[in-house]
């Protein structure tokens, strides 16, 4: 299939996820590797060719990718949850049909690694914000992050699976205050992290000023509230 030609959703995000995969496995590998110095390179050197071709395709920032769905808080690109990122987990966000809210299982390998053997800080909270802020969603209350609190209790341990977890703990009109734990899975009462968020749904006015210039794929305006589904 060449550029111009289309593809149906399906493919496209199949294609994605494939190329996301993809990335993640080779950012894995690089952290973990005890190749020579010649084969780094001669890695780097295919890494580069292959990536010419899509760097030749950008897209605008500003437009939203054809394979996300606004309305159901699917970000395919996402830092902590999408397939097609290099950088993702990604996390798998389900309900949590135990303690309400919303959960995920992971395994964090040496591309996020803090501390020798374990992940690090800056790591942990990026988890927690995307947990908290999916766990506002699901009880219908998306917003923006205003404040993020984390407490690290003991060090995470990579290469083990671990249990994230979060529920909304409170509502105060546009204010919702969401809490959450990372924790192994096998002992999910003892905390390693611990963190609490407060998001607030902006006004109209101000997600209209603050998304005024984002389009979907289609070319239609995005509205600012997502996750309403």
């Amino acid at each position: 299939m060449t550029a111009t030609e289309p593809a149906t959703g399906t493919d496209l995000l199949d294609a994605v996820a494939d190329l996301g995969a993809a990335l993640r496995q080779s950012l894995e590998a690089s952290t973990s590797t005890t190749a020579s110095a010649a084969q780094l390179r001669e890695a780097a050197a295919g890494i580069r060719a292959a990536t010419a071709p899509l760097a030749a395709l950008p897209r605008p920032y500003d437009k939203l990718p054809a394979v996300d769905d606004m309305a159901r808080a699917v970000r395919v690109f996402n830092p902590v949850v999408g397939v097609g990122s290099g950088v993702a987990v990604p996390l798998d966000l389900r309900p949590d049909p135990a303690g309400g809210g919303v959960v995920a299982r992971a395994a964090l390998g040496q591309r996020y690694e803090g501390p020798p053997t374990f992940l690090h800080g800056g790591i942990s909270a990026l988890l927690m914000d995307q947990v908290l802020g999916h766990a506002a969603i699901a009880a219908n209350r998306w917003g923006m992050t205003v404040g993020l609190d984390v407490r690290y209790r003991r060090p995470v341990p990579l290469h083990v699976t671990v249990r994230l977890a979060g529920r909304v703990a409170a509502i105060d009109g546009r204010r919702t205050t969401v809490v959450g734990t990372i924790a192994a899975d096998d002992a999910p009462d003892v905390a390693l992290v611990e963190a609490t968020a407060v998001f607030v749904s902006p006004s109209p006015e101000v997600a209209a000023r603050y998304f005024a210039g984002v389009r979907t794929a289609s070319g239609e305006q995005v509205s600012g509230r997502v996750g309403t589904g």
